[in-house]
Formats: C-alpha cells, structure tokens, sequence
C-alpha cells in the first residue's frame, strides 16, 4: 500500500513538474549598425549661470533640432520639425576667464527626446568637450555618449551613439538593439 501512495505522490508530481514551462536560453537580440544626424541648436539659460571659484563655471539650458536616424537597408526614420529636444546641465573650467576660452574643459549631463513617426527615444548623454564650441575662431574637440530607450513602435529597443572628434557635430554612430 506504501509503495503504490508513493508511486502514486511521484506520478502526480511529476506530472505537475512537466507541466511547467521550461525557461529556456534567450534569443541573443539583433544589432543594427546605425548613423543619427543631427542640426540642433545649443540654448544655454543666462540666469542659470553660476561663477564658482577657481574659474568653474556651471550651467544649465536645452537644445532643439532635427535628428534622422539611418539604418541601412530600412527607409530613413525623420520626424516633424524640431523632433529634437533636450535639457542639460554642465560645468566648464575656464584657463582665461571671462573671455572666450579654447582651453577650457567641459562635461555636461544631458537628458533627450528624439521623436519620429511611430515612437521615441528617450535616455540620457554625456559629453565631454575642450574649447567652447561653436565659435568658428576655435577648434575645438568633443567625446558624445548618449543611451536611449523606445517607446511607440521601438520599444523594447535601445539606442547606444557616439562621436568623437571635431565641432560642430553633424552625425552620431552606434548600434540600434532589437530584441528578438
């Protein structure tokens, strides 16, 4: 009688225990190499400027422009005017204050919205810059990072950029992740 209760207990739970699903390896997402241009224009706000010692300069403001976005083998995505927004908020060490600046050294945090037709990326940037773009009298260097996320139509996907070099910066390159 114990013998055919314990077949019994160990038929039943092992019924039960293939009826759960089993959680198998996940599907590596796609990757799609991608390119975002961009004309935006940079508007700093003069009653948040703060002069601190040692030649430290902190502000803040937002940016507004046209961003399309370039992954090969698909229509370009475009949105409506200004599909371009962002805040930000930085900090500037001046060499030569308060005149215009080559040398100084610049990092600033930036939150961004890009929109086009269907949905959004919205994330955060990091930029880091030497020289005060984009007075065409300097040459000046910058180093963009920026990580977004979809919404609308692209979410689930993420949007990783970069760009280093020269301003003023017309494209961005990176990598569009799409689950599978």
């Amino acid at each position: 009688m114990k013998k055919k209760i314990l077949a019994l207990f160990v038929t039943f739970l092992t019924a039960a225990l293939l009826t759960v699903p089993v959680m198998g390896k996940q599907l590596p997402a796609k990757k799609f190499e991608v390119t975002l241009t961009v004309e935006s224009i940079l508007i700093p706000d003069p009653a948040s400027a703060h002069f601190a010692d040692h030649n430290i300069v902190h502000n803040k403001g937002m940016s507004i422009g046209n961003v399309t976005l370039i992954i090969p083998g698909e229509d370009d995505y475009t949105g409506p005017d200004n599909n371009m927004y962002a805040t930000w908020s930085g900090t500037s060490w001046w060499t030569d204050m308060p005149t215009y600046d080559p040398e100084a050294r610049n990092v600033i945090r930036t939150k961004l919205v890009f929109t086009f037709t269907g949905g959004t990326f919205e994330g955060v940037g990091h930029i880091k810059s030497i020289g005060l773009p984009p007075f065409p009298q300097f040459e000046s260097y910058a180093e963009y990072r920026y990580i977004l996320q979809g919404t609308g139509e692209f979410k689930g996907q993420t949007l990783k950029l970069s760009y280093a070099g020269a301003n003023p910066v017309v494209a961005l390159s990176g990598t569009l992740i799409k689950p599978k």
